[in-house]
């Protein structure tokens, strides 16, 4: 009588149990944000443009996810952060989803943005590459008439030769990044590359693309490392209906090589992002250019303040357009922070642990009782 009072009251608590964690699956979004499994993203519609500002220190990563779904990398940042990138990229990103990108770009060829290309390319189905007219010697000597900017960085070459591997077996399309070039997505939508304007520059900061894309009239700009003189050519070949945006990501990581005063008034964004390092050795952004903003505010009155938003300060920064056609902003501190596992697996494995915790007991109390029955039966026909 004993032992089914217990197996009742271990039945109680069980199923009592259960409740409260079967009840708890309704805040799980909210559990998994305080219990560190996952980051909240529940805000994100899941038509909505996101633009993710990855942080990998002093270098640059951009990943999009377009309104039609189709989704972009531009640049992968250095090795140093190759870790927090696909960690970012497989759980955040993409999460469930095929991992596949519709489009990379590489703005340039410098090492803190082609740093992670060819694991990307490794890791990842790729369907269009778009690369920089920087060439590599010995590789692609006299490809086009006239000068030709080379770069014999060992990444970079390691680099292009993974996109002829690939080109050739008819893995993924590359091609070169050109002014004036339309990239078409659904829903009327359009990614537009504005520059670089002349097909040889010197130095291979130079070559960054400036390029914009929209969604419910709210405009994006990326500039890679696009210097001042690249700004004063697109500002001088378009017009200022093209130029203005919503959301400037800085070029450069905020150098005063980029982002003058004229621009600024080109381009009158609301948002300005600065890719960029904690206490990097350059003192990026640059005093200059943090003042050149401020001029600016103080310019064009408290309502028109261009906001800064940096990785070095927020980590990881997310922009979205949600289905009011509003800029919204969400961050996550550390991707490594997180875990990265479903409420409910935890919830099963609780059950699971519960139910051991409460039933062992009794288990034991049963094998022991009918052991005790059999012994005194054996006593008792003897």
């Amino acid at each position: 009588m004993n032992y089914k009072n217990n197996f009742f009251s271990s039945i109680v608590v069980f199923f009592g149990v259960v409740a409260v964690l079967l009840l708890s699956l309704i805040f799980s979004v909210n559990l998994e944000e305080i219990l560190k499994l996952k980051p909240n993203l529940s805000d994100i519609e899941n038509n909505a443009l996101q633009v993710h500002f990855v942080d990998v220190g002093q270098g640059d990563a951009i990943l999009i996810r377009f309104s039609d779904n189709k989704t972009m990398l531009v640049d992968s940042g250095p090795q140093s952060a190759s870790k927090n990138l696909f960690n970012y990229i497989d759980n955040v990103f993409f999460k469930n989803d095929e991992k596949h990108f519709d489009f990379v770009m590489l703005t340039h060829s410098d090492y803190d943005h082609a740093g992670n290309m060819v694991e990307v390319l490794s890791r990842y189905k790729v369907d269009k590459f778009f690369r920089p007219q920087i060439y590599v010697k010995g590789l692609e000597n006299n490809m086009v008439d006239g000068n030709m900017c080379y770069d014999e960085d060992e990444n970079y070459c390691r680099v292009v030769s993974k996109l002829y591997e690939f080109s050739l077996a008819g893995k993924l399309q590359v091609e070169f990044i050109k002014a004036n070039t339309y990239v078409s997505l659904l829903n009327s939508s359009y990614m537009h590359i504005l520059s670089p304007i002349k097909n040889y520059y010197s130095k291979t900061n130079e070559f960054s693309p400036i390029v914009v894309f929209e969604h419910k009239g709210v405009k994006f700009m990326l500039t890679g490392d696009a210097t001042k003189e690249n700004e004063l050519e697109v500002m001088n070949n378009y017009s200022s209906s093209v130029l203005d945006c919503d959301v400037l990501k800085l070029a450069h990581h905020g150098s005063d090589t980029s982002t003058s005063y004229a621009f600024l008034e080109a381009t009158s964004p609301k948002y300005a992002i600065i890719s960029v390092g904690a206490n990097n050795s350059y003192d990026h952004p640059s005093r200059e250019t943090i003042d050149t903003i401020q001029t600016y505010n103080n310019n064009n009155g408290y309502d028109e303040d261009i906001k800064i938003k940096q990785t070095q300060n927020l980590g990881n920064i997310i922009c979205y357009v949600n289905e009011s056609g509003k800029v919204e902003f969400l961050k996550i501190s550390d991707v490594d922070d997180y875990v990265f596992v479903d409420y409910y697996i935890i919830v099963i494995c609780l059950i699971a642990f519960v139910a051991i915790i409460v039933f062992t007991p009794s288990f034991f109390k049963w094998i022991k009782q009918n052991k005790i029955k059999k012994i005194e039966k054996i006593k008792n026909k003897s």
